[in-house]
Parts: structure tokens; sequence; C-alpha cells
């Protein structure tokens, strides 16, 4: 459990509340990567108090060949490049409205993650995360 003082008011955040597994691998090519147990393992921990959040295992070589190669292939045979704009913009509404779906959640889980206040994550940076898509669609429409 995390306390956060917001301007004297004390906010509590359960962190068994959020779905996050102790020690998390890649997701490469639609798949999660299996533990690689020479790997190294990064600690995620809270700038706030210094509590270890979860860990990551580090990508190796292999992995990251991997990812780039995925990408790769998504992009030059995936569906993306074969959308039309109005496809496309239905998928980054659709992301930006995911966004503000889930605000609150996202607000606990960055203000834990970078130490922020939650009250500044949820008028600042989630809005903002969502008006991002939102104005790539419309970018998108006048190219």
């Amino acid at each position: 459990v995390l306390e956060f003082d917001m301007q004297h008011s004390k906010e509590v955040v359960d962190l068994k509340r959020f779905d996050v597994s102790p020690t998390l691998t890649g997701f490469i090519d639609g798949q999660s990567v299996p533990e690689n147990a020479s790997a190294e393992i990064v600690k995620c921990i809270a700038p706030t108090d210094e509590t270890e959040l979860t860990s990551l295992y580090e990508a190796d070589l292999d992995e990251v060949d991997g990812a780039v190669n995925a990408a790769r292939r998504a992009f030059e045979s995936g569906p993306w490049p074969r959308m039309s704009i109005d496809e496309r913009n239905r998928i980054l509404r659709q992301i930006s409205d995911k966004i503000v779906e889930h605000a609150e959640e996202l607000a606990y889980l960055e203000s834990i993650n970078v130490g922020l206040p939650i009250r500044n994550v949820k008028v600042a940076h989630i809005p903002r995360a969502a008006r991002n898509f939102a104005f790539f669609t419309e970018v998108a429409r006048q190219a």
C-alpha cells in the first residue's frame, strides 16, 4: 500500500487492486516472451517511497532482434499499411476513448510509476494522452 500526500490530504493506493505480475517479460509478435533464467532482472521502484512495484527481465540481443523483425514484418505486411485513413482514425479514436474510459486506473498507475501526485496525473497527463491520439486522427485527415 502506498500513501500519497496531495497538498496535505492523504490518498492510499492499494497496489493489489492492479493485476501486476511480480516479474514481467517482454511481449513480441503477439506473444509473451518466456522467462530467461540468465537475463538480468531490473526492478521497477516507486520513486515516492522506493517500494518495489514489479521487476522486468531485461531483453537480450535475440529478443531485441526478434522485436525489430516482428515490427518490420508488421509494418510491411500487417493490416495497418493497407488500411484507409478512416479505418486508422477509427482505431486511434478507440485508443483515445479507452484512455478516457480507464483514466482513473491509468492515473493511479502512472502516479505510482513516476511519483507525481495523482491529481496532477488525472487532470493533465491522462487527458493529454487521450488528446494526443485524437489529435493525430485530425492530422491524418489533413494529410
